[in-house]
């Protein structure tokens, strides 16, 4: 009797590890490129950017959230990195005064001579330029609050402001939230590749195929594309001066 309690308990035990669900294996990073994404004001007011590097880990990107005050810090360690031999694409993301810190951060790296693939700012407090080491620029803004960003010295890359004032909901606590948005710049970072090793001569930018939610305010290297994203009407483009 003793033997067949015995068996039973047995069988029970394997049938409730059968049912039990499996832990989640944390997803593989199998891209060579980094995301870094500065938060803004007291570090509460960014949370959209912890949604979007969470939804950047799940493609097996790696992303750092992090304070915009970190900047020069987060700056430093790409530069060693590069160092000891790293050479994929830096993408920088920021919100708000994080907005104003992806520019100057971006221009740390250009002193050290490390190149800049993407640059994301969302609605920059401050106004801004992109430094000539940057090879793509997105800004999306609202031109009620805050500002388009411009081309600095020696800048040969693409920039692209989206005004996005009076779309939908959007404001300046939620633009970093935008699911719509997010698609748009995880596009543009899966569509990323890391450099060659040796170049005869500077790569030039490619041609932004990505849909975005409006129509650009400016476009410094052309005419962006004429499609719009459904939901959000295009915008009437700003004069730049």
């Amino acid at each position: 009797m003793l033997g067949f309690q015995r068996f039973f308990l047995a069988v029970g035990a394997l049938a409730c590890l059968a049912l039990a669900p499996a832990q989640a294996a944390p997803p593989a990073q199998t891209s060579e490129t980094r995301v870094y994404l500065l938060r803004g004001l007291a570090n509460v007011f960014s949370l959209g950017l912890d949604d979007l590097a969470d939804k950047l880990s799940r493609r097996g990107i790696q992303a750092t959230v992090a304070n915009h005050a970190d900047a020069d810090a987060l700056a430093d360690e790409i530069v060693s990195r590069r160092a000891a031999g790293w050479r994929g694409p830096v993408v920088l993301v920021g919100h708000s005064l994080g907005a104003d810190a992806v520019y100057p951060m971006a221009a740390r790296l250009a002193a050290a001579k490390v190149p800049v693939s993407l640059v994301v700012s969302f609605d920059p407090v401050g106004y801004q330029t992109v430094p000539r080491n940057v090879t793509k620029a997105v800004n999306y803004y609202l031109s009620g609050c805050c500002n388009a960003v411009r081309s600095g010295h020696g800048f040969k890359g693409s920039l692209t402001n989206f005004d996005l004032e009076g779309k939908s909901d959007l404001g300046h606590l939620n633009i970093e939230k935008s699911p719509q948005l997010h698609e748009e710049v995880i596009a543009r970072i899966v569509a990323l590749k890391a450099p060659p090793r040796k170049r005869r001569k500077p790569a030039q930018p490619a041609p932004d195929t990505v849909k975005d939610a409006t129509k650009p305010a400016t476009d410094v290297t052309g005419t962006a594309p004429a499609s719009t994203t459904a939901g959000v009407p295009a915008a009437a483009p700003a004069t730049t001066h």
